[in-house]
């Protein structure tokens, strides 16, 4: 299982809507799902907020990810007993601390074994042209390592999105997005050019009518001629980490 499906997995064992776990969290549902759905994965200091509140630590949500030897090495040590013994004589506020150091630098070390396994990809970098569009003719690309997760071993090169909002709230600036080299289907998010600009948009495709359709709700829909230079250069995966 991905970090995503472990998210929702304890989310939905607590009970817990993901409109509640946003009250308790202070992260957007939206966000919330995207890292259920694999589409961004959460940042450190946010990891350690879910730990607390889907009283969970860094080994359940990473346990897929775990080396064989840390998930079932069990064997304490006398100083290993000693900690735990000083442990069970804490108040519960001393617990509770105690709780919050050893995930943080639990998720610390694991995030450390990860990134000994990165692996290389060809990034785009494209730069704004307006309102939906990169500029394709000056895009550059650059080999970058990233982070292992779920949909790597799909992953055929990447984009970094510039410091812009255009593609909020599915996508942030500095986003990088996997993109595998394959058609793009009705209502999927894909890569596109179209008259020698770049577009991440969702498409719709019914029938012979196409359109390109914006994030934002008011934004209005790109329509495509099914005669034009209209392109499909891969379809959008979901958020990766260096």
């Amino acid at each position: 299982m991905s970090l995503g499906d472990r998210l929702k997995e304890r989310r939905v064992m607590l009970n817990l809507s993901r409109k509640k776990l946003s009250e308790i969290t202070y992260i957007t549902p939206q966000a919330l799902a995207n890292y259920e759905n694999g589409i961004s994965t959460p940042k450190f200091e946010i990891l350690i907020s879910l730990f607390q509140s889907l009283e969970c630590d860094a080994n359940y949500l990473y346990q897929d990810y775990l080396p064989a030897n840390l998930q079932t090495d069990f064997n304490i040590t006398k100083n290993e007993q000693d900690l735990i013994e000083k442990y069970r004589q804490l108040n519960d506020h001393g617990k509770h601390v105690a709780k919050l150091i050893i995930d943080e630098e639990y998720a610390r070390m694991l995030e450390g074994l990860l990134r000994k396994k990165r692996v290389s990809f060809p990034c785009l970098f494209p730069t704004l042209h307006n309102a939906w569009t990169f500029h394709l003719d000056d895009c550059f690309s650059k080999e970058i390592s990233i982070l292992p997760n779920h949909i790597t071993s799909e992953t055929d090169y990447c984009i970094r999105i510039p410091d812009t909002d255009i593609l909020e709230p599915i996508f942030h600036s500095n986003d990088i997005l996997a993109v595998k080299n394959c058609p793009v289907h009705h209502n999927e998010i894909g890569v596109f050019s179209f008259q020698h600009k770049m577009y991440i948009l969702k498409l719709y495709h019914m029938g012979n009518t196409i359109k390109l359709i914006p994030f934002h709700v008011n934004a209005t829909p790109i329509h495509i001629h099914p005669m034009s230079d209209f392109k499909c250069l891969g379809k959008i995966l979901g958020v990766v980490s260096e």
